[in-house]
């Protein structure tokens, strides 16, 4: 069964979700918010049954297990002790229908997009950097628990795929397109392609991760007339797994690195709805977010360290894997791809020098 706007009331009412006042009443509204998946808002004007309904849209293996892997987060949230600290950054959860791959969360109102925030407002001196760091301390503290528990048993621990360059078969000729062209000058460094090798050793699957804790995924509740940061949410969990906490970290300080990147840009090459983002500016928002990640896992000074340098080495690889992002059906390399491709190589060279000089952390 494939939802629309005409039979979704009914399958919710089906489910106990909603009564027949509500239709009565004129208070029951649809709209869709298709992306890769079968999305609909219900009732985004009213305070009841508000939900934010997600489906998969045709058989697709991938596509049914990714869904699967999200709701398995949810419920991880609802039954683990271990997580109960994950819910309160999670949409609420009301169902799973694992037949027609269906869930339903949720809305988050009220909110925008971390990314969105910092472009639209220019405000970085705020909460939202500890805010982060909370969420993902609230579920990478549980990697003390036992990973073979039945609630964990879904998760496959794979290894992110940037990982895995350094055994990519060397490329011949001239390559067409620009991911090919990218790969040809990584692979033509010998020195990237070893210090690639060297971290794949080091990944560490010890906790839940969110594998895609892009500034995208985290939502703000922020009253605009009050200015007013009220909670952060982390959505979106579809790649999740047991993995290294750290990518996330990574992750995180990428992104704020990565609006610095992405917009300090020669006029040229600007786009005329972004104003720039000086680096001095991220550079407060990860300092912030780094010490309270650091503060609530409770880490020694030698854990720290060591914590620290691969969190920076990570968030290269990151970049490589941003660069890879911005290649997509282009024909060729743009400037933006090689120049956020040369940062990554930089903070490789000197990973402690780049933590204090480029992250301002220690």
């Amino acid at each position: 069964m494939l939802l629309t706007e005409h039979n979704l009331f009914y399958y919710l009412l089906d489910k106990g979700m909603v009564d027949t006042r509500a239709v009565v009443n004129g208070e029951f509204t649809v709209r869709r918010s298709d992306s890769r998946n079968n999305n609909f808002i219900v009732n985004r004007e009213y305070e009841h049954h508000a939900f934010f309904i997600k489906q998969v849209k045709a058989v697709d293996t991938e596509k049914i297990e990714t869904m699967r892997t999200e709701s398995a987060v949810y419920k991880l949230a609802e039954s683990d002790d271990n997580y109960k600290a994950l819910k309160n950054f999670l949409p609420a959860f009301y169902h799973y229908d694992s037949t027609h791959h269906i869930l339903i969360t949720g809305q988050v109102k009220d909110a925008v997009s971390v990314y969105d925030y910092y472009l639209q407002q220019n405000d970085f001196n705020n909460m939202l950097p500890t805010l982060l760091a909370d969420s993902l301390a609230s579920y990478h503290r549980s990697n003390r628990t036992n990973q073979k528990s039945q609630s964990l048993q879904h998760f496959r621990q794979q290894i992110p795929w940037v990982f895995t360059i350094a055994n990519t078969p060397p490329i011949h000729g001239n390559p067409a397109t620009a991911d090919q062209q990218l790969m040809q000058l990584i692979l033509k460094n010998q020195s990237l392609v070893q210090t690639i090798s060297v971290l794949t050793q080091q990944w560490s699957p010890t906790s839940l991760v969110h594998h895609d804790a892009k500034l995208n995924n985290f939502l703000a509740g922020y009253e605009y007339e009050k200015k007013q940061i009220n909670f952060v949410k982390l959505i979106d969990w579809e790649l999740a797994d047991i993995g290294d906490p750290l990518w996330d970290v990574a992750t995180v300080m990428q992104n704020y690195l990565s609006l610095w990147v992405t917009t300090d840009l020669p006029e040229s090459q600007q786009m005329a709805s972004l104003q720039k983002i000086p680096l001095e500016k991220v550079q407060v928002c990860i300092s912030k977010f780094w010490n309270q990640y650091v503060q609530l896992m409770q880490w020694n000074p030698t854990i720290r360290q060591a914590a620290m340098i691969k969190t920076i080495q990570f968030c290269a690889l990151k970049l490589i894997h941003t660069c890879f992002e911005t290649t997509a059906q282009v024909p060729t390399l743009q400037p933006l791809t090689v120049k956020m491709l040369q940062v990554s190589i930089n903070i490789l060279k000197n990973p402690t020098d780049a933590a204090t000089k480029l992250f301002t952390i220690h």
